[in-house]
């Protein structure tokens, strides 16, 4: 796989993606299980929430999920509004959405540094460097990728040194960077030195920055 077709990947799966910070006071959960957002207008959208959503939501609200799983959809809306109108309604979040769906329900201190961000600083990087990409994962929670170098170090056993790149959009992992060993005759590559792992909390940080640390690890 090369650059050019994880670029085309990354960006087909950013298509119909869209992010909104909404203070509490603008959310309701309607008697359909579906997230409401009062516009400043007038009237509301509302939104699916996925799996992975409601379970952020339950976490910010304080409900057990597996409770509020097994509740009908009127008695999800009822609970989810009595916890809503609880919390301080200055308090913000970021919703992450695709569509007519809620992919991720975060903290609005949450900081976005998506696929496509961590792509291009990837390109730029690695652009005329001897390099091949050994394995690419993209999915609805996390973005995977494996480099390895092309210059053998122990050529007995075909020994080269590789770095794994992480990066999870909805909240599940930080933006890492870990390096391995490649072993030509093994299917399994090992990690080393993880005290020289990088791993950051997309929070406390501005995405440019993000890119910089990136580039550093």
């Amino acid at each position: 796989m090369d650059w050019s077709t994880i670029e085309t990947k990354v960006v087909q799966d950013d298509q119909n993606k869209w992010d909104a910070k909404v203070w509490g006071g603008r959310l309701s959960m309607r008697l359909d299980g579906k997230l409401a957002i009062l516009k400043e207008n007038e009237g509301c959208d509302s939104f699916t929430l996925s799996e992975l959503a409601t379970g952020q939501l339950c976490q910010k609200l304080g409900i057990p999920v597996r409770y509020f799983n097994r509740l009908p959809d009127g008695m999800k809306a009822f609970v989810g509004n009595y916890e809503l109108h609880g919390i301080d309604h200055r308090h913000h979040f970021l919703l992450r959405g695709r569509g007519d769906r809620i992919r991720a329900f975060l903290s609005a201190r949450y900081v976005t540094y998506n696929n496509v961000q961590v792509i291009e600083s990837l390109q730029t990087l690695f652009k005329e460097a001897p390099v091949m990409i050994r394995r690419f994962i993209l999915d609805d929670s996390q973005m995977y990728l494996k480099i390895i170098g092309l210059e053998t170090v122990e050529k007995s056993c075909g020994l080269r040194a590789g770095v794994m790149i992480g990066n999870s959009e909805v909240g599940l992992a930080p933006v890492s960077v870990e390096p391995f060993v490649y072993r030509q005759p093994c299917t399994n590559d090992l990690v080393v030195a993880d005290e020289i792992t990088y791993r950051h909390r997309h929070i406390h940080v501005r995405a440019t920055e993000m890119a910089n640390r990136l580039a550093e690890a």
